[in-house]
């Protein structure tokens, strides 16, 4: 009827029943914005908006320092490609912006690839301090590398490691981003093959591998220390669930309050976390929840 494979279809009837069902996959099957992010270390609001106005491009949505606009020859702009502005979804923003980093901490950037949210930490930080960005692929390496030059921060050590051993690797951080491989289905509008590639089990095998490594993370965060959990998809098991288990079994953290912008569509959960979800028609889908760690009991 809708076009979605049936199982897929059950995980969202049960999330959001039967009055809202229809709204949540027609907002899958929405054609997306481009959007583009301020490098604030190179840049200015105000300069993009008279490049904007100059170019007769007009903004469909701002979030922050997110623009969604109705013109993809931005892409093709002596800003973009000079690192003035950065295709980056204002979910992906938000993930790193409540992390909260500030200048001179130390801190790790989990599945890091290709870089858009490490640069909005290294931008937060002011370019002061040291990020360590890690990912399991070398060419995802070389990818943050480039976007770093490009964006001309210089704060980012990028590394290959798998997500799951960061407990080994001997240092502890201040702050720690894990934004953990998963279904993609907040990315459907974007990435439609997704819907076909991937089917209930495989949300089970993430599930359990996103789980190994925030507890991996949460082992190497200093007492006091911060971590935001993130994913861009929309599915329980994958989110609420698996804060659910990880607060159970790790009684030192606890849920701390959130920044999403007014203009910004969603629900909270009964944790705490956000789902930017099929009530937002702009964004990106995605699942935002902040922990901070204090002594084990």
């Amino acid at each position: 009827m809708y076009s979605i494979p049936k199982w897929f279809y059950d995980i969202l009837e049960k999330q959001y029943g039967d009055k809202n069902l229809k709204q949540a996959i027609r907002s899958l099957k929405k054609v997306p914005y481009l959007s583009v992010r301020i490098n604030k270390l190179k840049y200015t609001e105000k300069e993009f908006e008279e490049f904007l106005q100059k170019n007769n491009i007009q903004i469909i949505k701002k979030v922050d320092t997110v623009y969604y606009v109705n013109s993809g020859l931005i892409i093709i702009s002596e800003e973009f490609k000079s690192g003035k502005i950065i295709a980056q979804d204002a979910s992906s923003y938000l993930a790193a912006k409540n992390l909260g980093v500030l200048s001179n901490e130390l801190v790790l950037d989990i599945c890091a690839a290709p870089g858009g949210k490490t640069a909005v930490l290294a931008e937060q930080m002011e370019n002061k301090g040291e990020i360590i960005a890690i990912d399991i692929h070398q060419h995802k390496i070389k990818l943050i590398e480039t976007n770093m030059k490009k964006l001309e921060i210089d704060i980012v050590k990028a590394i290959v490691m798998d997500g799951r051993n960061v407990n080994k690797q001997g240092r502890k951080f201040d702050k720690i981003l894990v934004d953990v491989p998963c279904s993609g289905y907040g990315v459907i509008r974007k990435k439609p093959e997704i819907l076909y590639s991937k089917n209930r089990e495989n949300i089970e095998e993430l599930a359990k591998l996103q789980l190994e490594i925030l507890n991996s993370a949460a082992d190497i965060l200093k007492d006091g220390g911060e971590l935001v959990y993130s994913t861009c998809t929309i599915t329980d098991k994958e989110n609420t669930d698996n804060i659910e288990k990880f607060l159970k079994e790790r009684k030192e953290f606890k849920v701390e309050k959130l920044y999403i912008p007014e203009n910004v569509s969603g629900d909270y959960d009964k944790l705490g976390g956000f789902c930017i979800n099929y009530k937002e028609e702009i964004m990106d889908n995605f699942y935002i929840i902040k922990l901070k760690k204090g002594e084990k009991c």
